[in-house]
């Protein structure tokens, strides 16, 4: 009887687990995704900037800072991933986990540097400059979102490798 109940327990505590690493391989892929579009859309406005320029009368910077958050992110997104797969094969999980919360730390580190420095539109003001609409409202949305996002998925990251440490 007692053999039975433990039996069941650990097939309950395999299936849970077994859960959690496929809900972090899709979260993982997410936040790669994420980080893979932010890096295309930083191509596609520099390829397009001399067109914008030419029609829109606006100049278009080199904003390295915000490829390096969104690279940072991507990052961890992978790395997450890798964590997650590693953990099915009980083998470096601690690894991807650690390697995934430092690139989100340093993302987050970037875009905090930045705020403390520009605001909330600091995306508008690295892609932008001073112009007048670097300072407008969607600016102001997107560096709050991307702020609000990265540090969820650092806090959970972080949170995962703490676990990881107890097992």
């Amino acid at each position: 009887m007692e053999m039975a109940r433990r039996r069941t327990t650990n097939e309950r505590e395999r299936e849970n687990g077994s859960l959690v690493s496929s809900l972090h391989l899709i979260l993982g892929e997410i936040v790669f995704l994420l980080g893979l579009m932010g890096v295309a859309v930083y191509a596609v406005i520099n390829v397009l900037s001399p067109v914008l320029r030419n029609v829109f009368e606006v100049s278009v910077y080199q904003a390295k800072w915000a490829l390096g958050a969104v690279i940072f992110l991507g990052l961890s997104g992978l790395f997450f991933q890798f964590g997650a797969f590693m953990k099915q094969t009980k083998r470096f999980s601690f690894t991807f986990y650690s390697f995934a919360t430092c690139n989100a730390g340093a993302s987050l580190l970037i875009q905090l540097v930045k705020i403390l420095r520009s605001g909330f539109e600091w995306i508008g003001v690295e892609f932008l400059s001073d112009q007048p609409f670097a300072h407008d409202s969607i600016f102001i949305t997107m560096g709050m979102v991307s702020l609000v996002f990265t540090s969820l998925f650092f806090l959970y990251s972080a949170i995962v490798l703490w676990k990881e440490t107890k097992d």
